[in-house]
C-alpha cells in the first residue's frame, strides 16, 4: 500500500513539474527554414498553391478541401484536420496563410512561403510564427515534435515532388 501511496505522489508531482514547466516555456514560436529547388519559381510556386493537389506529393496529407471563394483550406492528416485561411497570396513569389481555429485548437499561427529565383531554381523559404496555448502542449512539443518539423517536411517533399533530393 506504501508503494501505490509512493508512486501517486510520484505522478502527481512529475505532472505538476511538467505542467510548470510548460507555463514557462513561451507561447509563441518562430521557425524560419529555406531549401533552394532546381526548379523555377512560377513551378514551385504553382505547386504550392494547387492545395488540392498536397495529398500528391506530402507525406503527411490525405486530403485537402479548399473553397476558393471563403479562400479556406482544410487539410486531413492522421492527427485530424487542419484548417488555415489564405491570408495574402502575390503569385510567383508570397503566400501567407492563418491557422482558422485558434484556441479550439489548441495552437494557432501563421505561414509565410517566399519564394525566388536563384540562377536556374528557386529558393523557398517558410516563416512560421507559431502559438501554443497549453502549457502541457508546449512541453509535448519540446519533448516530442520539433517546432521545425512540419516546415523541414514540407521543404523536403516539395523538393522531392520535382525528382530533388529522396
Amino acid at each position: 500500500m506504501r508503494m501505490l501511496v509512493y508512486s501517486l505522489v510520484g505522478l502527481v508531482v512529475l505532472a505538476a513539474g511538467l505542467y510548470g514547466w510548460g507555463w514557462i516555456l513561451p507561447e509563441e514560436h518562430l521557425v524560419e527554414l529555406s531549401r533552394e529547388i532546381g526548379v523555377g519559381p512560377d513551378l514551385v510556386f504553382a505547386r504550392i498553391v494547387d492545395f488540392e493537389g498536397a495529398p500528391r506529393w506530402r507525406r503527411d496529407v490525405k486530403s485537402v478541401a479548399y473553397d476558393r471563394a471563403e479562400q479556406r483550406v482544410v487539410e486531413t492528416n492522421s492527427m485530424g484536420e487542419m484548417p488555415y485561411r489564405i491570408v495574402r497570396l502575390d503569385a510567383p513569389q508570397r503566400l501567407e496563410t492563418e491557422i482558422d481555429g485558434g484556441r479550439e485548437l489548441g495552437f494557432g499561427g501563421t505561414w509565410v512561403f517566399e519564394v525566388e529565383a536563384v540562377g536556374a531554381g528557386s529558393r523557398v523559404k517558410i516563416t512560421e510564427r507559431g502559438r501554443v496555448y497549453s502549457a502541457l502542449f508546449r512541453v509535448m512539443g519540446k519533448l516530442f515534435f520539433p517546432a521545425d518539423k512540419t516546415a523541414r517536411e514540407y521543404l523536403e517533399d516539395l523538393e522531392k515532388s520535382f525528382g530533388g533530393r529522396e
